[in-house]
């Protein structure tokens, strides 16, 4: 899966799927994670549409993110979340 990044803070995540049925399912099930995700970490959203976009703006951070795209979408989610998790088990609060 990769996110592509736009102007005006829009974005675009897909997947490599060429079956447009379950590049569908692919982002569907991409978006659940981040938004839980976003929930474990105490962010509450009203439009749960910003949970995933501001789930992107903190992976921006990962050296996967490469000028305006994450190729490896799936792989800075978990590397982000492993990082998290680590702050955790030694006290460290995120927000």
């Amino acid at each position: 899966m990769q996110a592509i990044f736009f102007d005006g803070g829009r974005f675009n995540i897909r997947s490599a799927c060429s079956d447009s049925i379950d590049d569908e399912l692919y982002r569907t099930n991409f978006e659940q994670l981040a938004r839980q995700a976003m929930a474990a970490l105490d962010f509450k959203f009203t439009d749960s549409s910003r949970a995933i976009f501001y789930w992107l703006e903190l992976l921006k951070q990962s050296p996967l993110f490469k000028q305006w795209k994450i190729n490896k979408l799936c792989l800075a989610s978990a590397t982000f979340c492993g990082e998290l998790k680590t702050l955790a088990g030694i006290g460290v609060a995120w927000n």
